[in-house]
């Protein structure tokens, strides 16, 4: 649940509210999920993201940001999600992930 409420904070700090806070927010908390299974964390690990940038629609939205996880790795990432009714959580799916490990 970390990683969901530093990505909801990281987004509300970089777009203000508005209408998309949510959607954005939403993104991104489902690419954080994302990145923790890439970079293979367990249950007691979690990964940290900043500076995130969300731009897109309710069509397709691209997340992207840096990480760094508590075996003291960092690097970047980005991110496509498009809806998906048949995920019960979010809506979302990701169609696109890249992550760079940077140390």
């Amino acid at each position: 649940m970390r990683i969901v409420a530093l990505s909801v904070l990281a987004v509300a700090a970089l777009t203000g509210c508005g209408p998309d806070l949510d959607a954005a927010a939403v993104a991104a908390a489902k690419c954080s999920g994302a990145l923790h299974g890439e970079l293979g964390l367990g249950d007691g690990e979690h990964v940290d993201t900043s500076d995130i940038s969300v731009t897109g629609d309710d069509d397709e939205r691209r997340v992207s940001g840096r990480w760094t996880d508590s075996r003291a790795r960092k690097g970047e990432f980005s991110c496509v999600v498009v809806p998906d009714a048949s995920d019960e959580l979010r809506g979302l799916r990701v169609t696109d992930f890249a992550v760079q490990r940077l140390g």
